[in-house]
């Protein structure tokens, strides 16, 4: 079972929507979670390392150069479902941590440790 934001099905998506969307290919694991995304015209792959009760714990981002090989662009980090922790190529990282309130999500980001910014969405 997913999770309470999981996307159980989509339903009558835009013939606009369609024709634009890019084609992808989808593997899952054995547990039916997303193993594998690739889309062929950005030459971009992702893939997913699951935990404990099948919880997502790493992304990985890669750009597939003209020799085919994987050139990873992003590492994702989530931890306890609320704290996330995006690392580049380079190292550098944005963390990120989900706070949620009676009225919607906060979003703390760290970058550099030094630059903090929040973010409120409220809903409604």
């Amino acid at each position: 079972m997913g999770g309470p934001h999981a996307v159980s099905k989509v339903e009558n998506p835009t013939n606009e929507f369609l024709q634009s969307a890019p084609p992808q290919n989808v593997t899952y694991t054995p547990f039916d979670k997303v193993n594998t995304i690739k889309q062929s015209t950005s030459n971009r792959l992702m893939t997913f390392t699951y935990g404990p009760q099948n919880s997502r714990k790493i992304t990985k981002l890669y750009q597939t150069d003209d020799a085919d090989e994987n050139i990873l662009l992003q590492t994702k980090y989530f931890v306890g479902g609320s704290y996330e922790i995006e690392e580049d190529a380079e190292g550098n990282q944005r963390k990120l941590h989900y706070l949620s309130a009676g009225t919607g999500l906060s979003i703390h980001t760290d970058l550099l440790r030094f630059v903090r910014t929040s973010f409120a969405i409220f809903v409604g």
